[in-house]
């Protein structure tokens, strides 16, 4: 009993606490980088599927997401595909800057969920498909294309308040981040 009264708690305390700090940072940031790689991977697996790409060799981690988001592209693809004929798509910048666009409009109010997530995925897909069909870019720049808009969409689910907790709640990020990406 002597020997715990003797510490200083104001030496103490403070390391605790820094330590714990640095660890929680480590971890967060150790928990962001998976998110991304599963939100890339994801967007990739979407778009391959929209796209028509069907590579054996890519495989497939997370073939329900990319069920849902098809399923959402099937139902909305005559919508989706006027939208992108709107946009101003020369290359691959002016494709990932037109993403960011509607990423941003449809993210603005904060609200996260799991249709909406889902939408912009399914987004992603029509604009890889409007890509190739008009020869902005070439089905080997597909995974480039994609990878490109995962990153921007991973970047906002990231900064979305409670997002990660709502986008884990539902299912979408939860089990891409504990398959194990490295």
């Amino acid at each position: 009993m002597e020997t715990i009264q003797r510490y200083d708690t104001t030496t103490v305390l403070p390391y605790l606490s820094s330590k714990s700090v640095l660890t929680s940072k480590k971890h967060n940031c150790h928990f962001k980088r998976k998110m991304e790689q599963a939100v890339v991977r994801i967007t990739q697996e979407v778009v391959r599927e929209v796209v028509g790409l069907d590579d054996p060799a890519f495989g497939r981690q997370f073939a329900r997401a990319c069920q849902v988001v098809v399923t959402v592209y099937s139902e909305y693809k005559t919508q989706l595909h006027q939208l992108v004929n709107i946009l101003t798509v020369t290359d691959m910048e002016t494709a990932v800057q037109s993403f960011c666009g509607v990423l941003d409009k449809l993210l603005a109010d904060g609200q996260v969920n799991y249709g909406r997530v889902a939408t912009v995925l399914a987004f992603a897909g029509c604009l890889a498909h409007h890509c190739i069909r008009k020869e902005i870019i070439s089905v080997s720049d597909v995974d480039r294309l994609a990878e490109a808009m995962g990153r921007h969409l991973a970047t906002q689910l990231m900064n979305s308040q409670h997002s990660l907790v709502r986008i884990q709640c539902v299912g979408l990020i939860k089990p891409c981040v504990e398959c194990g990406l490295n």
